[in-house]
């Protein structure tokens, strides 16, 4: 039998790969989206075998901000939880999500929220959220495709991609 994982705010996971390991961190959760876990994926890549301190990985800089349910990666092995830190953020992580859009028709509409706030609709994608993170509880399997290719399965990072937030239609 498989010892229980208990898992808190401030767990830090790692996520093996071939050539190095990342980190991220469980910062909270978002009331605002379905209270799934929010993660912060830390950009530093660090070598096989190496510990970084914890306390300082907490401080450095986000790659991306996710929602995912922690333990689940847990049990399908996709990391494992080696500590813990204090969560330094001020949780202004944005994020998008697309609704009702039909591109096909030239309709995008996008949700737009900051972490555990109301979400609004809107037709245009305002400019301070044209980076933001993809909204939307992302399965623990696609979080490790984003960590190892630095961009998101399927069509959210394609600018060709009519769904995409990057899309520009060309006429």
């Amino acid at each position: 039998m498989e010892k229980r994982i208990v898992i808190r705010t401030g767990d830090i996971f790692m996520v093996q790969l071939k050539d190095c390991q990342r980190y991220f961190q469980y910062i909270v959760d978002d009331k605002s989206e379905l209270s799934s876990n929010v993660i912060k994926i830390f950009k530093r890549k660090y070598p096989l075998g190496s510990t970084p301190d914890f306390e300082e990985l907490a401080d450095c800089e986000a790659e991306c901000y996710a929602h995912t349910i922690v333990r689940i990666g847990v049990k399908q092995h996709l990391w494992e939880k080696v500590g813990k830190a204090s969560v330094h953020d001020k949780f202004d992580a944005k994020f998008i999500d697309d609704y009702d859009s039909i591109p096909e028709l030239g309709m995008k509409r996008w949700q737009v929220w900051i972490l555990n706030n109301k979400r609004f609709k809107c037709d245009e994608l305002p400019d301070d959220y044209k980076k933001a993170d993809m909204g939307g509880v992302i399965p623990p399997k696609y979080i490790v495709y984003r960590i190892k290719y630095g961009k998101h399965f399927g069509y959210w990072d394609d600018p060709t991609h009519p769904r995409s937030p990057l899309y520009n239609k060309q006429e």
